[in-house]
């Protein structure tokens, strides 16, 4: 019996390789589906996983923080982006934001969702947004619910059912292997499962789903673009 192909990766808005992997993963949703492989979106705290794991963000390695700048510039042209650029205010705390994705999960259309996630790195990596805060996640969904939509979501991220939740995704992604963000747990047609850190390992992700050569879905991610 065979088992249905999965991507299940999972995401915080404050890492801008999140952000790389999100924008890849949605805009070739429709042939992942096409070739039988779904894709969920799961938010978690990375700041929960780098104390879970002894993770150090990029940015604590001098070295690692030096070659961040050409990694954008990589980035902006790989996935077509524009130039994301450090906040002002950074790093932030994304627990309420995440909160309120799941609820928006749980509550709206997927397609209502998936957009919700995406104008979180918009205000926070291209508009320079401290969306930790009430009234810039107010203005970042504005356009995306109604004023008693956006008054049940900011409430719901002081609500322990969503506290719990993002604890009890953040875990997950942790018992899984995480170490940091993006991570993705991917299940073929077999039922067999691996795991995959980072925005650089597609070609490894269509191998692993039997999606590459010969099936009308090369296995080179720039060939997607």
């Amino acid at each position: 019996m065979t088992s249905t192909a999965k991507i299940k990766t999972y995401l915080d808005c404050v890492s801008p390789y999140s952000y790389y992997a999100f924008t890849f993963l949605n805009k070739h949703r429709a042939t992942l589906n096409s070739h039988g492989v779904s894709i969920e979106f799961v938010p978690i705290f990375l700041g929960g996983v780098n104390v879970a794991t002894g993770n150090q963000p990029p940015w604590k390695l001098p070295a690692k923080a030096a070659y961040l700048s050409i990694d954008v510039g990589n980035a902006k042209r790989y996935f077509g982006l524009p130039a994301l650029k450090r906040p002002s205010v950074f790093p932030i705390s994304t627990i309420k934001p995440q909160r309120g994705l799941i609820y928006i999960k749980s509550h709206f259309p997927e397609e209502t969702y998936i957009e919700a996630f995406r104008l979180l790195w918009v205000s926070l990596w291209e508009q320079d947004k401290d969306i930790s805060q009430d009234s810039q996640l107010v203005k970042t969904w504005g356009g995306l619910f109604k004023e008693e939509e956006l008054k049940s979501i900011i409430e719901a991220t002081e609500e322990e059912e969503y506290k719990n939740a993002l604890t009890e995704n953040t875990n997950e992604a942790v018992k899984s292997g995480a170490f940091g963000a993006p991570w993705s747990v991917v299940r073929n047609a077999k039922g067999e499962e691996t795991r995959y850190f980072g925005s650089d390992r597609f070609h490894f992700m269509w191998d692993f789903l039997g999606i590459g050569d010969g099936t009308g879905f090369s296995p080179s991610a720039r060939t997607m673009l």
